[in-house]
């Protein structure tokens, strides 16, 4: 599933997807008379409206949700949403929150399928897309971070947008921040591929030519 996806008939937020898992997350210790880990649909729409988060958009994201089983409902039903009444996030779910966000393989897959709002971002990934004809595999990776980069800065400039224009986040219950520690944890992950990559070069050629030595070298985080 692509977490970022955004449905501007409902929402012209990449977040709101994130946003509503994480706060199912928050609640997976709840006890409810159905059992734990449920959340009441009803005091998330309520919860979601603090946020200016309409109805529509919380039942979009729900459906979206369900269908790549991040979510379920309590009468585990995919199409059920009408007769549910709670909630609740699944591993699935805990999966994408704590390991697939930074994931260099998650994000270069997405970002074509991302929906992007400012012209300038759409220009330059445009750039980025053709890769098959690069000699180089290690070129190749090079050019593929630097997409899925253009990428995260793009996420990460809508984010601080959201926030300035929605002080009502600061004290809701999806008040969390996401870009710098997804951006962070991109990076390590992005020397950690590089590195390896090198030492593979370095062991069982080809060498590597000074031109991408130097692109190598000039690697740093970059938000």
């Amino acid at each position: 599933m692509n977490i970022f996806d955004v449905n501007p008939k409902y929402s012209n937020s990449h977040l709101c997807l994130l946003r509503i898992l994480t706060y199912l997350n928050k609640k997976l210790n709840n006890y409810t008379s159905i059992g734990r880990g449920y959340s009441d649909i009803a005091s998330l729409y309520f919860d979601a409206n603090t946020i200016r988060l309409s109805q529509s958009a919380v039942l979009d994201s729900l459906n979206k949700l369900v269908d790549f089983g991040l979510i379920e409902f309590d009468n585990q039903s995919k199409s059920g949403l009408k007769t549910a009444s709670y909630i609740r996030i699944t591993r699935t779910g805990r999966y994408y929150l704590s390991r697939l966000l930074d994931e260099f393989a998650y994000l270069d897959l997405i970002w074509g399928d991302t929906p992007i709002c400012e012209e300038k971002i759409v220009s330059e990934l445009r750039k980025t897309i053709k890769t098959n004809h690069i000699q180089d595999s290690l070129e190749r990776v090079l050019k593929r971070f630097e997409r899925t980069e253009l990428f995260l800065s793009y996420l990460k400039s809508r984010e601080e947008i959201e926030w300035n224009e929605n002080y009502e986040l600061a004290g809701s219950l999806f008040s969390t921040l996401y870009m710098d520690k997804i951006c962070v944890d991109f990076f390590k992950g992005k020397k950690y591929i590089l590195n390896s990559t090198v030492r593979r070069r370095e062991i069982f050629g080809p060498p590597i030519n000074e031109r991408l030595r130097k692109l190598l070298l000039s690697t740093k985080y970059s938000f």
